[in-house]
């Protein structure tokens, strides 16, 4: 009797380590995939040549929010949604409304920031820790 319980022991405490290490890795990729954090980006071929800062995306519950960093301040993304990691949002910057739109690929985003009849790339990196 006292073998049974001691294999059925040893055999729960197998498996409670594989499900921990398991859980463990899905988490950490669940983290890599996740489009929340810092993204060093930039826009490309615009008026004033490349734009590049940094775009910060947080999470709060179910809803996204997010701002871009650049060497002249900050500025609101407003309407974030991220959806299997297709993002849309919209901000204004020098009184004109622009649409920014692009997907998440891992550590890298691809998109675009849109205005009247212009379309700018983009294109970001997750930025290191």
């Amino acid at each position: 009797m006292k073998k049974a319980t001691f294999t059925y022991l040893a055999l729960f405490t197998v498996l409670l380590c594989c499900y921990g290490c398991a859980t463990s890795n899905a988490s950490k990729q669940d983290a890599k995939n996740s489009p929340v954090g810092a993204w060093e980006y930039t826009v490309k071929n615009t008026p004033n040549g490349n734009v590049s800062g940094t775009m910060n995306i947080k999470q709060d519950g179910e809803a996204y929010s997010g701002n871009l960093s650049t060497n002249s301040g900050s500025i609101d993304l407003n309407n974030v949604t991220i959806v299997d990691n297709q993002f849309s949002s919209n901000f204004n910057f020098q009184g004109t409304p622009l649409q920014f739109k692009g997907a998440f690929e891992g550590d890298s985003f691809a998109g675009t920031v849109d205005t009247g009849g212009q379309s700018f790339p983009v294109e970001a990196i997750r930025a290191s820790e």
